[in-house]
């Protein structure tokens, strides 16, 4: 149903990499996020996110993913 959830491991990876502080590696987990769905952004993981775990920490993963580099689109 969900064809590219494959990328959401490497999402969490680096949202929670983001989120200690730990830049280099997040954007190594960001960069394997996008390779398994090139088209990843922002509001691809609120959305997908949204519809998995609607009382998921979607806020505390976004801002984790944007320290990663992850842009809005």
């Amino acid at each position: 149903q969900y064809p590219n959830a494959r990328f959401l491991p490497f999402a969490y990876a680096a949202a929670t990499l983001g989120q200690v502080g730990r830049i280099d590696e997040a954007r190594s987990m960001l960069a394997e996020a996008k390779r398994r769905n090139p088209v990843v952004s922002i509001d691809t993981v609120r959305n997908t996110l949204g519809r998995l775990d609607p009382n998921s920490v979607v806020g505390w993963i976004v801002d984790g993913l944007r320290k990663a580099g992850l842009s809005e689109e």
